[in-house]
């Protein structure tokens, strides 16, 4: 009998220990009914999205649909930033720190990525507004920026196709484009061509 209670009270810490991680760790039973990002809202689901992309080019449609599911997890489907991102979630895992600690590398290996630990987020900025394009004033200069910095686990991850699709994308997202127009030229210098 003292044996077992001598047992009990060893397990006591352990077990205070679990519940206090239990706020930080998510087990896999967690993630039931947690959209994965291929199940995040599609673009057909914002009315602003809807217009936009019912006159947009076959370019700027492929740029949202690689948005949506690679870049929409941090910016939100409509490019609001990070409070509207979280909000695709369930409410227990809007916290987004809980996994994507703001003290991991912002750099991170695919192969390094698991259920509980990621790359940090950092600042997932809203990209939509005047501000992307009074910062980045030109096509070209947006480009560059997305293929030297994003995504922000794996830079460069995409062909300059790609990075061109989602360049229109936000361009058009901005009304930087009008409908049915798309990006021609080199990555050095891009034009809106309708």
């Amino acid at each position: 009998m003292l044996r077992r209670f001598g047992l009990l009270l060893a397990l006591v810490p352990v077990v205070v220990l679990l519940s206090a991680f239990s706020e930080v760790w998510l087990s896999p039973n967690d993630y039931a009914g947690m959209p994965s990002p291929g199940a995040l809202p599609s673009p057909t689901h914002y009315p602003l999205l809807q217009t936009l992309l019912a006159h947009a080019s076959e370019q700027v449609k492929a740029g949202s649909d690689t948005f949506h599911i690679v870049c929409a997890t941090c910016h939100g489907p409509t490019g609001e930033g990070y409070t509207e991102a979280r909000m695709a979630f369930i409410p227990d895992h809007r916290a987004c720190e809980r996994c994507h600690r703001p003290a991991n590398p912002a750099l991170w290996a695919q192969t390094q990525i698991t259920a509980k630990n990621s790359f940090s987020i950092g600042h997932p900025p809203a990209l939509r507004g005047t501000d992307l394009i009074q910062e980045y004033p030109t096509p070209s200069a947006l480009f560059h920026f997305l293929e030297q910095k994003m995504p922000r686990y794996d830079p460069g991850k995409f062909d300059d196709e790609t990075y061109v699709q989602l360049t229109a994308f936000l361009w058009a997202l901005n009304g930087a484009m009008p409908a049915g127009a798309s990006l021609t030229g080199t990555p050095n210098d891009l034009v809106v061509t309708p």
